[in-house]
C-alpha cells in the first residue's frame, strides 16, 4: 500500500461544527468530511461528488497537527437575510448585518496521510501535489477562510 504526505497550513481557518447552522465554535483540526474536500479540491471533484470519491470505504486518511492548536476570537459581520431579503440600511425590522464572535484558529497547521484504493486517483495527486498545483482553491474550513489563510500544499 503506498501513502502519500502533504502539508498544510495557513494563518487562519474554521472548522465548524457540523451539528449547528451557523456555529461560532471550531473544531481543533479538520474533521474527515473537511479532509475529503481538500482531497477533492486538489483533484478536481465536485463539491456534490467529493464525498463519494473519497469515502472511508475508498481510501485512508489521517492527520497529524503539526502546531500547538490556537485560537482566537474575532467579529465577523454576517450578512443578515431574515425574512428572504437583504437592505442596505437599517430599519426598524431588518438590519443588513448579524456580528457574530467566532472561534477561529490561528496558524493551524496539518500533515494529512492519504492513500487511495483507485492507483489513477492516487498517481494524479501524488503528481499534483509534487508540482504545489490544486484544481479548486482549497481552504482551511469555510469557504471565507481562503480569503484571510495562505493556502500551500507541500
Amino acid at each position: 500500500m503506498k501513502i502519500i504526505a502533504f502539508n498544510i497550513w495557513g494563518d487562519y481557518g474554521h472548522f465548524r461544527k457540523f451539528y449547528t447552522t451557523s456555529s461560532p465554535l471550531t473544531f481543533s483540526f479538520p474533521p474527515p468530511s473537511t479532509i475529503a474536500g481538500i482531497l477533492g479540491a486538489i483533484y478536481g471533484i465536485g463539491k456534490n461528488e467529493y464525498l463519494r470519491g473519497f469515502s472511508l470505504d475508498r481510501c485512508k486518511i489521517a492527520l497529524k497537527i503539526m502546531n500547538p492548536v490556537k485560537k482566537v476570537r474575532m467579529g465577523i459581520n454576517l450578512v443578515n437575510t431574515k425574512g428572504g431579503y437583504w437592505t442596505l440600511y437599517s430599519n426598524q425590522y431588518h438590519a443588513p448585518r448579524t456580528p457574530v464572535r467566532t472561534e477561529i484558529l490561528k496558524d493551524p497547521y496539518f500533515r494529512i496521510y492519504f492513500t487511495h484504493e483507485d492507483e489513477k486517483v492516487f498517481k494524479a495527486i501524488t503528481e499534483l501535489l509534487k508540482e504545489h498545483k490544486c484544481i479548486y482553491t482549497v481552504s482551511l474550513g469555510l469557504s471565507w477562510a481562503k480569503n484571510i489563510s495562505r493556502k500551500k500544499c507541500r
